[in-house]
């Protein structure tokens, strides 16, 4: 718990906080976590290593565990829409991320669409969408594009 913290203060788990800098909470997480699965998803199966590449993103960004990554994964699935819509889950993330942190969940969804190295026409406009509804540039997506690639997600 302890090291969660620290991890957590030290600003190593870019997600792990608001934007009021408050712990995120469990639906600004699942909202994200959905977002992450949808990517996955894109190509009408999750393959093993979207998978994978999901769990580590949400360990690494909130700060979770093998096990709480998982939970936070269910959980997700079984929001995923039509359970809640795409535009109430993009709108929790705008309104609980700051315009950095929102690049970073763009920068995710990148790296999940590039997991399987094909990107689907579902895919490139699921991107643009979620650009699109958090409120970021062009310039913002080819920064976050550059994130994934480069591995800093």
């Amino acid at each position: 718990m302890f090291e969660k913290l620290k991890s957590i203060f030290e600003g190593r788990h870019e997600l792990a906080v608001d934007a009021n800098g408050a712990p995120a909470d469990e639906e600004l997480r699942a909202a994200t976590a959905v977002l992450l699965l949808e990517a996955a998803h894109g190509d009408q199966e999750l393959l093993r290593q979207e998978a994978k590449t999901v769990l580590r993103a949400m360990q690494r960004e909130f700060g979770l565990s093998a096990e709480e990554a998982r939970e936070l994964a269910g959980r997700a699935e079984a929001i995923r829409p039509p359970a809640v819509t795409l535009q109430e889950l993009t709108d929790v993330v705008h309104r609980g991320f700051t315009p950095e942190q929102r690049r970073r969940v763009l920068a995710l969804v990148w790296k999940i669409v590039e997991a399987d190295h094909e990107e689907t026409d579902w895919e490139g406009t699921f991107v643009q969408f979620v650009k699109e509804r958090l409120g970021l540039s062009e310039q913002d997506s080819a920064v976050a594009e550059q994130m994934a690639r480069r591995g800093e997600v």
